[in-house]
């Protein structure tokens, strides 16, 4: 993405946040479970997996909705849980992923929800 172009959706974000009622009345404090905290540091190669009830969310978040397709790719399981806790290398994931992170970030937004790595897709019995 260009930097025009970040900037241009950078100045649309700010204009529906600070003018548009209807985008106000409609934010809420809830969130996800699980967010991804992809850091206030456009350059970093990490990013971790954070539970929403145990830290302070600042701002809002971005999320990535996207068809998963055959490909193996990184998931949340009951098995890595506490490892994507610790942090997530960035080239490990998809480059999809390591896309969202950088629109999320260039974007001054710090977190990001992805339903796969966001929601235990396996170990859970389904429970999540």
């Amino acid at each position: 993405m260009s930097s025009h172009s970040m900037s241009q959706a950078q100045k649309w974000i700010k204009e529906c946040w600070q003018d548009h009622k209807d985008c106000n009345a409609n934010r809420s404090r809830w969130t996800p479970t699980r967010l991804i905290d992809c850091g206030r540091w456009p350059d970093a190669t990490q990013c971790r997996l954070i539970e929403t009830a145990l830290e302070t969310i600042h701002g809002p978040y971005m999320t990535l909705s996207h068809c998963w397709g055959t490909t193996e790719h990184k998931k949340l399981t009951t098995n890595n849980y506490s490892d994507l806790l610790q942090g997530i290398v960035l080239s490990t994931l998809p480059k999809l992923y390591q896309d969202a992170i950088y629109v999320t970030r260039q974007l001054s937004i710090q977190y990001l929800w992805i339903d796969s790595i966001c929601i235990i897709q396996d170990g859970d019995n389904s429970a999540d």
